[in-house]
């Protein structure tokens, strides 16, 4: 259990450095690109571009980071009606469709990177291989099913009784 609390924590940073970088990015292209355009009055159009791809990986490690921590929606009408073994129950089986979703999702967007490698695709300003933007799918979508993987081996030795209170931060 410790070995796996590790490898969350090396995950969640690596996610957050991950996130800053892209925030970074997208600001700093953007605050270009808008100085290029009215101080300049040239359009770079490849400065849009580099922060779209940089927003797309920061949306998908986000909603990673949403998932782990709590702070996404989540449907509990049904779920906090039960207590004890059967909401034990009921959670561990809501984890394996999640967790059932993220690795087909990561399949998909795997085959989708191939595809793009093998077609080669490339972005229409700078000119980069499609599959650079479509990898933040990949990289979200895996670290997405690793961390729930983790949270579901939390679910099962958690004892039933305690089940419904506000889980621990990796």
């Amino acid at each position: 259990m410790n070995s796996l609390k590790k490898i969350l924590g090396w995950l969640d940073r690596s996610e957050r450095m991950l996130m800053v970088l892209a925030f970074v990015i997208m600001v700093s292209t953007m605050f270009g690109s808008v100085l290029a355009r009215n101080v300049f009055r040239a359009t770079v159009s490849w400065l849009d571009e580099l922060a779209r791809i940089s927003m797309v990986y920061m949306v998908l490690l986000g909603a990673e980071a949403g998932l782990r921590d709590g702070t996404q929606v989540r449907v509990t009408a049904v779920i906090s009606k039960f207590s004890g073994g059967l909401r034990k129950v009921v959670d561990i089986v809501a984890q394996l469709v999640l967790i059932a979703f993220t690795a087909m999702a990561t399949r998909g967007a795997i085959i989708n990177v191939q595809t793009n490698i093998a077609r080669n695709v490339t972005t229409t300003s700078l000119n980069w291989p499609m599959a650079i933007p479509y990898m933040a799918l990949v990289i979200g979508f895996t670290i997405m099913t690793l961390v729930q993987l983790g949270t579901l081996v939390k679910m099962v030795t958690k004892p039933a009784d305690q089940f419904g209170e506000k889980e621990e931060q990796a």
